[in-house]
Parts: C-alpha cells; structure tokens; sequence
C-alpha cells in the first residue's frame, strides 16, 4: 500500500489569510459556533494548496519512501485545529476512512504527529525526522556557504512535550553543527511552558502575538543570527511578528527542511 503523507508546510501559503482571520476575531469578537465555521472553511482551502516550501518538503521525502501520497485528508485541519484549541475532535470519520486506505502516514510536522498517535492509535504515524535520523549519513552533510552563523533551535512544544524530545533535539542540534552552525542554547525556548503562540491564533490573537513577540526577543538578546525551526506553525507565527520586533539587527527565522533540501544528500530505500 502506498505511504500517504501528511503535509501542512502548505500552512505557509495561507498565512496571510490566518493573519486577515485574527484581525477579524480581534474586531468582531466571532461567537465560538462561527470560528468553528472558519476553521472548517480554512480545511477546505488547505487540502488544494502547494507552497514552494511544501513542494520542496515533498520531494525530499520522496527520498525515502518513493510511493508518497501527498494528500491532506478531508477534515484532518478541522479535527487537527479542533484537537489543539478546543480539545475535542470532529469529523473523525472522513478522516479515519482515509486514514485506512494507507499502510503509513508520514507526517512533517510535530502537531499532526502528536495529534494522530493520540487520536489515532492504530494507525502507524511515522515522524519525518526520525526517518532523517535513521538513514542520513553525517559524513554526507555538506557545510552551509554561510555556516559559522550564531543560531538558536526554536525546539516545537509539541517536540519538547512528548516523545520525540529524545530522539529529536540532540539529533537537530548535531545536524545544524553538523552543516558549520554555532549552535547556542536556549534555556527559554527549552521551557516545558514556552511556546511560539499559533494555538491562540482563534480565540486570543492579542495574546498570540504577544507570545510570539516575546520568543523573538528572548532570541535576540543572545545576539544570534537566525532562528531555526521544524514546526510550520513556528515558521509562520515567529516570521509574521518578526517585522515588528526586529527594526535593526537582521534575524532570520528559517525552517531545517530548507537546509535539508540543499546541503544534505539522503540515500533513499
């Protein structure tokens, strides 16, 4: 059976609309029914959306598994946003019926990770990075042209949070020093409460950003140069209150799988 991945790296291409969506709510102050609505709206838009960064995430994957099924299934962003910010599910059974069309679900991101082995314990949910952990050759990384940069892993909540902090972080930390980074630790980032706010985006959008705003900072007082992350939640959240924040110091907030796709070649299966 053919392996269907789970890509939300096309979250990217809706980011405006999110912010557009938060601006709303913050104005009109939506009823808890009509957010739910937009949520449902915001599934339907995602399942046909590809960025270039999603592309990209693709074809890297298909390094390894070359049956790939990049499909976001009917639901999954409704019953994944509804797990995150009203801890309940809906539409479980569109998303289950697609579910066991596929022997494995690979997934990129930590959310859809932790959401499904939670909510779907029988299906076999397979984490991207550890599928990098497990074939990448070190010896095979080349260095970054602009490596020796100063960086801070922002490491994703639902990372730290659960089983994957253990497989995860060191092995991220050793790749990015791998490629020539300088890697500097963060002892906010690594809170258990610390988190880049993209599950306020719905009900506290002031909240959100304030969040968000504080992350960037606390990452700037080290006097780093850019900040990486493997979450596209993180990616949005922290590049969207980034312009506000940073007025003369450059930061960048940039994703691993976009070094992942230029400077280190993955033998597949």
């Amino acid at each position: 059976m053919s392996i269907l991945f789970i890509n939300l790296y096309r979250l990217i291409d809706v980011s405006s609309l999110l912010h557009k969506l938060v601006c709303t709510f913050s104005v009109f102050r939506f009823s808890l029914s009509k957010v739910k609505n937009i949520v449902k709206l915001l599934d339907r838009v995602m399942v046909g959306l590809h960025s270039s960064l999603s592309k990209k995430v693709c074809k890297f994957y298909r390094r390894f598994f070359r049956d790939i099924v990049d499909r976001i299934p009917r639901g999954f962003i409704h019953s994944l946003l509804n797990w995150e910010i009203f801890r309940y599910v809906r539409a479980v059974d569109d998303v289950l019926r697609e579910l066991s069309k596929f022997s494995t679900v690979l997934v990129a991101d930590p959310h859809s990770y932790d959401f499904l082995r939670c909510c779907f314990p029988n299906v076999n949910v397979v984490y991207g990075l550890d599928i990098v952990k497990k074939f990448l050759d070190f010896r095979s990384v080349k260095h970054v042209p602009s490596g020796g940069k100063r960086v801070v892993v922002f490491h994703p909540c639902h990372v730290r949070n659960s089983d994957l902090s253990n497989r995860v972080i060191d092995f991220v930390e050793d790749l990015l020093a791998c490629m020539g980074f300088y890697v500097v630790h963060n002892v906010f980032i690594m809170e258990s409460a610390s988190c880049c706010g993209s599950t306020l985006w719905f009900m506290e959008p002031e909240l959100y950003a304030r969040v968000a705003t504080r992350c960037i900072r606390r990452v700037l007082e080290q006097n780093v140069d850019m900040l990486i992350t493997y979450c596209p939640f993180c990616y949005v959240n922290l590049r969207h209150v980034l312009p506000e924040v940073v007025s003369v110091r450059k930061l960048e907030v940039v994703d691993i799988h976009e070094l992942l796709v230029k400077w280190s070649p993955c033998g597949g299966r």
